[in-house]
């Protein structure tokens, strides 16, 4: 199964990626296998990601400015095309691409140019799982489907910020003590919680929600637990689709929950 059908695309998409836990990794394959598909598509973000040195990724750093005089120098390349409009060099770290603000990717989307524009617009710090802060995440109103992952490898960690991105932020709306072990109920509250793993989804955006890291029959029962209790909790932001990931290896598994 491709991965755009097991996410079930329209011909034409703006599609944000939020939560932790390996949404680098599912927006560039998305982005590959849509772009072998004959489509025309674009990866970028509203925050910051790393910049990407795969051979089948073009990069262009234009300012909003520019590209809004010209949004053709978006499209038309031989590779996958990556946009960002500026680089910020990481002290001791890989430079980063610096994200784009999300009313220039919704005035992009109008200009019916682009088949599907694709946006990392949440940061984790390389965590499985986060609770967003005040100002995240940071998604455009034109958005059409949003795409929440968790990595399924936070389940028996200890909550506290070497695992948990904004731990802090959880504990104090759930009243979960520092150093509990995070398990499937903790993970569940997460995705239900108005505040939490789908927090600012405009109202018109689907809601999917993509359990990641499912690499064993260990991990595929945790993740089945854990829909379970999703799809038992009638919450406003619930997502109307549950699908297990894996991309260990470059080898892709997915699996729609019902």
């Amino acid at each position: 199964m491709k991965l755009q059908d097991c996410l079930g695309l329209s011909s034409r998409e703006m599609i944000c990626v939020v939560g932790a836990g390996g949404k680098t990794t599912l927006l560039f394959t998305l982005g590959k296998e849509l772009f072998k598909c004959g489509k025309k598509v674009l990866l970028t973000t509203t925050t910051k990601i790393y910049v990407p040195d795969q051979q089948d990724i073009y990069t262009v750093v234009e300012p909003e400015d520019n590209i809004m005089k010209n949004p053709g120098i978006l499209i038309g390349k031989e590779k996958t095309t990556v946009w960002g409009r500026d680089i910020y060099q990481m002290p001791g770290d890989k430079d980063k691409i610096v994200g784009v603000k999300k009313e220039v990717l919704d005035w992009l989307f109008i200009q019916n140019i682009i088949d599907y524009i694709l946006i990392e617009a949440d940061g984790a710090k390389k965590k499985p799982i986060k609770a967003p802060d005040e100002h995240e995440p940071c998604i455009p109103e034109k958005t059409t489907t949003v795409l929440g992952v968790i990595g399924i490898d936070a389940v028996g960690r200890t909550l506290n910020e070497d695992n948990f991105h904004r731990a802090g932020i959880f504990l104090k709306a759930k009243h979960y003590d520092l150093n509990y072990k995070i398990d499937v109920d903790m993970v569940a509250s997460l995705i239900g919680w108005e505040k939490g793993l789908f927090k600012d989804v405009p109202s018109n955006a689907r809601k999917l929600l993509i359990l990641n890291k499912v690499d064993n029959s260990e991990r595929r029962n945790i993740a089945q637990e854990i829909a379970r209790k999703v799809l038992m909790n009638e919450s406003a932001v619930a997502p109307e689709k549950i699908i297990f990931s894996s991309f260990k290896e470059g080898k892709i598994k997915l699996e729609v929950f019902e």
